[in-house]
């Protein structure tokens, strides 16, 4: 009962949009006003997703620069130590 109602309000819902948006009167400048917003958030979505990976490449190349540290602060990269044989 509660699914068939759930069901019912989605299609009430989409109906109501798609009457607002076809609207003989003043659908076209609705979907105009739609058409130019969703664009808007499009580009700013692209500035933003151009942005994050500029940052991610930055954050990227600075700790590829510098060597890897252990908790208290010693290179964890190894040096190679002279063994002499002893006779």
């Amino acid at each position: 009962m509660i699914r068939r109602f759930k069901h019912a309000v989605r299609w009430l819902g989409l109906g109501a949009a798609l009457a607002y948006l076809f609207d003989p009167e003043r659908g076209d400048a609705r979907r105009t006003a739609l058409r130019e917003r969703t664009t808007h958030l499009i580009d700013r979505a692209k500035g933003s997703a151009a942005q994050m990976r500029a940052d991610v490449n930055d954050v990227k190349a600075h700790v590829e620069s510098e060597p890897a540290t252990t908790g208290n602060g010693r290179s964890t990269t190894s040096t190679p130590t002279s063994t002499a044989a002893v006779s």
